[in-house]
């Protein structure tokens, strides 16, 4: 999956985003507004954990959203 598909229909994927992320609330992913590493600083600071890390989650996130979503074609 592309970066820029998840940025364009950040509408979409913010909703798996918050499925993924529980403590990230939806006004927080609307302000992240699909930039990675605005989401990546965002998991970090609000789980606590490593900037490795939270990149670490972001990546594995993103190579596993389907292709059949939206852009896709």
């Amino acid at each position: 999956m592309n970066w820029d598909r998840i940025e364009k229909h950040w509408a979409y994927y913010e909703q798996l985003a918050r499925q993924r992320w529980a403590k990230i609330t939806i006004d927080e992913l609307d302000i992240i507004g699909g930039r990675r590493q605005e989401l990546v600083e965002h998991i970090q600071d609000v789980y606590r954990i490593t900037l490795e890390a939270a990149r670490k989650q972001v990546q594995a996130w993103q190579r596993h959203l389907q292709d059949g979503e939206p852009g896709s074609a």
